[in-house]
């Protein structure tokens, strides 16, 4: 007999079937929708700034937001499903129900009776009641309450689109709109005044809660041959307000984004950033001329009341000369008087005198008098910044510091060494131009120098002229 056949083992396989789904949020979604829907714009032409595209541009309507009179509660789905099951329910038990009773109908009758009730007067007719608008919209009971708050009823949240498409200055007029109101229209049923709303005035950038929102005054004009002055990188300015009130920079950045200028100060050249709105724009003439100025309040004020001074003493003289001239003198007091001039003519022809009136603006000097301020300028070079008589003047020195009452005799003249080595001449027939260094000559201390306007070649002792550290080009 034949052995018998192995049963054969049952197989037993798996199967694993695994689908990924990307999930796209609502933001991706709504705005692949947006970009699908929009019509490509194609550029036609450009006419100096103007784009001219293929499209139309739509027309700017005033933005309106409509008043909700009414709220529609979003219902869940499930709930949904539920209230309908149960009003087939009810609506079919009252088809089953036989016809009612004459009881039951006169108690229904007299239900109603008692909830018209209050809507009626003595005479039998309907009152109007008006209902607060909060009231009509208000939360259905059990949703938002003091221990439950439920939300599941609101309308859902605002995306970040209509955000945008809202603009925040235009707000509060599209609220206005959209309840009923008018430019040139007043507000309310009984009012009869037309009040102007208030607009919104947005704050510049940059500019913090509590600070000053009033804008800075526009920078001053300065002569035709310089044009306008323009916020930029390399103009001057002049920091109005802040820690570096006073203080003469020129720009080297701009931060547009919060509204700050990036200035390199003249004095230390520290590197700082401040507002936009503490800042005013100076000609490159002012900033060579204060820049490095420390005290310029000081020294405007000095200048304001010497120049009063002066202009006092120039009257007194004005009408001591009228008085004079206009008394009929002696002929020998006439000849005396033209004596004295002439001899005051030679005087001032003389070397001496001529020391006494050669103080200028704008050139560099050496100070030489060891008593005044214990010796602490001694040997030290100074500018002098303005002439306050013909034997004073007030001097700028190079740590920004004004001395005022500066005599001639403490001072000295300085020959530059180092190119560009100009000059400025004190005394002569050249006096008031400018001309550039050739060749110094220590022995005779003189130094020959070519004049600027006509290129004439002459030689100068160092008494008669000195550096100049004002603009040359008005001397060419």
């Amino acid at each position: 007999m034949a052995a018998a056949a192995p049963a054969e083992k049952a197989g037993l396989s798996f199967k694993f079937s695994k689908k990924v789904e990307n999930k796209i949020l609502s933001c991706e979604k709504n705005r692949t929708e947006r970009e699908a829907n929009e019509e490509k714009d194609y550029v036609v032409s450009v006419d100096e700034s103007v784009v001219k595209s293929s499209l139309p541009k739509a027309e700017k309507k005033e933005l309106v937001i409509p008043l909700i009179k009414n709220n529609v509660w979003r219902v869940p789905k499930s709930e949904k499903l539920v209230t309908e099951k149960d009003a087939e329910d009810i609506d079919i038990s009252y088809e089953d129900k036989a016809e009612l009773s004459l009881e039951q109908q006169a108690i229904k009758e007299i239900l109603a009776e008692a909830a018209n009730s209050g809507n009626s007067d003595s005479k039998g007719t309907t009152k109007d009641m008006s209902i607060p608008l909060l009231m009509q919209n208000k939360v259905p009971d059990g949703f938002e309450t003091d221990d439950k708050v439920d939300v599941s009823l609101r309308a859902e949240e605002s995306t970040l689109e209509d955000y945008e498409s809202v603009p925040i200055e235009e707000y509060g007029l599209a609220m206005l709109r959209g309840m009923g109101w008018n430019p040139g229209k007043p507000i309310g049923a009984r009012c009869t005044e037309i009040a102007k709303p208030i607009e919104a005035v947005l704050r510049p950038k940059g500019l913090g809660l509590g600070a000053d929102s009033k804008m800075a005054k526009p920078p001053p004009l300065v002569a035709k041959e310089d044009g306008d002055l323009v916020l930029r990188t390399g103009a001057y300015i002049r920091i109005e307000q802040g820690s570096h009130k006073d203080l003469y920079g020129q720009v080297e950045g701009l931060d547009d984004e919060n509204a700050r200028v990036i200035v390199k100060l003249a004095l230390g050249g520290k590197t700082v950033t401040v507002s936009e709105l503490f800042v005013s724009l100076v000609s490159k003439k002012d900033y060579q001329k204060y820049g490095k100025l420390l005290n310029k309040e000081k020294y405007d004020d000095y200048k304001r009341k010497h120049e009063a001074q002066e202009e006092e003493v120039a009257e007194k003289r004005r009408d001591e000369r009228e008085r004079h001239t206009s008394h009929k003198r002696p002929r020998v007091e006439k000849e005396r008087e033209s004596s004295k001039l002439a001899e005051k003519r030679e005087r001032s022809r003389s070397p001496k005198r001529k020391e006494q009136f050669w103080l200028r603006p704008q050139i560099r000097v050496r100070f030489i008098d060891r008593k005044y301020k214990n010796g602490k300028y001694y040997n030290t070079k100074m500018t002098i910044e303005d002439v306050t008589s013909r034997t004073t003047c007030m001097c700028n020195t190079e740590d920004g510091k004004i001395l005022e009452d500066i005599k001639a005799s403490m001072l000295e003249t300085v020959i530059p060494r180092k190119p560009p080595a100009h000059v400025l001449v004190l005394l002569g027939s050249y006096c008031g131009q400018v001309g550039s260094v050739l060749k110094r000559d220590k022995e005779r201390c003189c130094a020959t120098v070519q004049m600027l306007y006509d290129k004439a070649v002459l030689d100068f002792n160092y008494d008669s002229i000195s550096e100049y550290t004002g603009d040359i080009s008005h001397h060419y």
